[in-house]
This record gives C-alpha cells, sequence and structure tokens, in this order.
C-alpha cells in the first residue's frame, strides 16, 4: 500500500488531478482522496495508528512447548487405532411453524391501504405453536439420517 500511496502523493506533486491520478493508476477515488488527506495532515506515508489496543502475540515458553508437546503424543496415541472414527457428533432442533409477518419486507400493492381487507394486517399468534424437533448426527463415514421426534416425546422414552 506504502508503494501506491507514494505513487499517489509522487504524481499529485507533478501536477496531476486526482481524477487523472485515479484513471493513471486504475485505482479508487477514494485511495486517492484518503491518501492526500493523510499526506497533508501527517507529511508520512505510513498507514495511520489505528484505534484500539495494538495487537501483541504470546510467545510460548519452554515448559508451554513441552506441555504442547505431550498432549499432541497423548492424542496420536489414543487415536492410533482409529478410535476417532467411533466418534458421533449430533444436535437437535426445534422448528416452530408459525406465521411471520414482516412489514419492512413483505410488500402488498394497493392503491390505498383502507382498501385493504383488515385480516391482511393481522397475525394470529398461539399460545402453542405447532413445532417439529429434528435430530441428526455425522461422523467419520458420513450422516445419520434426520430423526423427526414426536412432540411430547421425554429424553428416556425410546424412538419409535
Amino acid at each position: 500500500m506504502e508503494l501506491w500511496r507514494a505513487a499517489v502523493i509522487q504524481l499529485y506533486e507533478a501536477g496531476n488531478s486526482k481524477v487523472k491520478i485515479a484513471k493513471l493508476l486504475k485505482m479508487n477515488n477514494k485511495f486517492i482522496n484518503r491518501s492526500l488527506s493523510s499526506y497533508n495532515d501527517t507529511g508520512l506515508i505510513t498507514d495511520r495508528r489505528r484505534p484500539g489496543r495494538p495487537r501483541t502475540c504470546q510467545l510460548l515458553s519452554e515448559q508451554n512447548k513441552n506441555k504442547r508437546l505431550q498432549r499432541c503424543k497423548e492424542l496420536v496415541s489414543r487415536y492410533k487405532n482409529h478410535a476417532h472414527r467411533d466418534i458421533l457428533f449430533s444436535d437437535e432442533k426445534l422448528f416452530t411453524v408459525e406465521q411471520v409477518l414482516n412489514f419492512q419486507n413483505d410488500r402488498i400493492l394497493a392503491t390505498a391501504k383502507n382498501t385493504l381487507p383488515k385480516s391482511t394486517f393481522q397475525v394470529s399468534r398461539a399460545n402453542m405453536p405447532a413445532s417439529v424437533m429434528v435430530w441428526g448426527g455425522i461422523t467419520f463415514d458420513g450422516r445419520t439420517p434426520l430423526v423427526f421426534i414426536p412432540q411430547g416425546l421425554k429424553i428416556n422414552q425410546t424412538v419409535p
């Protein structure tokens, strides 16, 4: 970026207009304006200092390196016999079936609002809306079929 900024500043100081610089370098006008503004304010080509805490990195001590190495060796030995292939990751989701009316996104074409029936703007809400629970899982070998859990089924019951 600094090379582009230097080119912009050099061309501007040579008497070229901002529009001509943008066309010559095939750059965005916003970049040209920001580069020149920053140069005029600070006299530098480099980026301005950004707000917030500066980035830092954490160096690993010898103790941390040894601990990581030990944990890696444990993982390798644990999964040597392909035990990781027997792990099942699963999740369930409750889907609720209920009508939604969004005035910002749902457009109704009419000559006047009072010509529409009032039921157009009414959305009924149920105390216990219809819903369905879906369970699925994934393993090393693939995925499980989706299981639709009947409403009212308890955790300790078996699925038919």
